[in-house]
């Protein structure tokens, strides 16, 4: 199975995902969005790699970002453009940006880089971040922690046909792949899902990173 059945998945769930998604704003999301935005420059460049429903992108957007929605399924960028006009809303791939050096004062990676099969990938991936980032940048990273031996797995909603690639990360895996991709670690913390959702599971974990570039590769 491939990666390309993740996009698969939300092609198909596309609309039900959508609703989901903005249907439930939790306060960590909130709070997140809001620690990222006051690292980035006012009227900032924004990149949303791997926008899904949308939802972050029309919240940077309100707050007078000039912000992109990147995505790789088709029909939630259809689905986003369909709901917000004014707002820039792109088919794209996180390891290959189409955008120039240097581009964004901001990137915010929430709950997609954890779909990348491949490690190989993810430093490509993570290459591609510094590449289009300015220089003191900021970069925004959310994940799924290592709870165990598994590095990975492919997950089953029990309200829909087909299958999710989730990738898990240590937080030294992080800490390396930061570094090693030319950006300084702000702050990181891990916690459990059901921290603030009340439908949250207490056996996932999730890690969310701020960092900033440092370094030109």
């Amino acid at each position: 199975m491939k990666i390309n059945s993740t996009i698969k998945w939300y092609n198909d769930n596309a609309r039900s995902f959508k609703f989901a998604v903005e249907k439930f704003v939790f306060k960590n999301d909130l709070d997140q969005l809001e620690q990222f935005s006051k690292l980035v420059k006012a009227n900032g460049k924004i990149l949303d790699v791997g926008s899904g429903s949308g939802r972050d992108t029309v919240l940077f957007f309100k707050r007078g970002f000039d912000v992109v929605g990147m995505d790789l399924s088709k029909n939630l960028i259809k689905l986003s453009k369909e709901s917000n006009s004014k707002i820039k809303f792109i088919q794209g791939s996180m390891l290959k940006i189409p955008f120039p050096d240097k581009y964004f004062d901001g990137l915010w990676v929430h709950a997609s880089m954890l779909h990348i099969s491949k490690m190989s990938d993810v430093v490509k991936a993570m290459s591609e971040f510094n590449r289009v980032c300015k220089s003191n940048g900021t970069l925004h990273v959310f994940v799924r922690a290592k709870m165990g031996r598994l590095k990975k797995e492919y997950l089953q909603r029990s309200d829909s046909k087909g299958k999710r690639l989730f990738r898990y990360f240590s937080q030294q895996e992080l800490k390396t792949l930061l570094f090693d991709s030319g950006f300084e670690l702000l702050s990181m913390e891990q916690y459990p899902e059901s921290k603030n959702n009340p439908n949250g599971r207490s056996e996932i974990d999730w890690i969310v990173v701020l960092a900033k570039k440092i370094i030109n590769l």
